[in-house]
């Protein structure tokens, strides 16, 4: 499967160029630069596969795939909700204190 063939099985959104997906609202996440066809469809799988996991997770909105001729790279669009980025555990310690993780 060629990159674009992998990203309509993913639903990804495809983007020729960095600023071609910026200017859409993604966010461009790692880049990935094979030396061969093969290895540009396995890397465009790769970039694929953690993205879908974001967003399963509902972490993001959409998903996209940038192909240039000699690099790969994954984006997503975030969400407009913002979501907490930091958790604050309290657990009883052994003595009845709170305890903060």
């Amino acid at each position: 499967m060629s990159p674009k063939e992998i990203a309509a099985h993913y639903e990804a959104k495809v983007f020729d160029s960095p600023a071609a997906a910026e200017s859409a609202g993604f966010a461009l996440t790692e880049t990935l630069s094979p030396r061969n066809v093969w290895n540009k469809a396995s890397a465009a799988q790769s970039l694929l596969l953690k993205l879908r996991e974001k967003k399963e997770k509902g972490e993001v909105k959409e998903i996209g795939l940038v192909i240039e001729p000699w690099s790969v790279s994954g984006c997503y669009a975030p969400n407009d909700v913002q979501q907490p980025t930091s958790q604050v555990l309290k657990t009883p310690s052994p003595k009845g204190r709170e305890q903060t993780l």
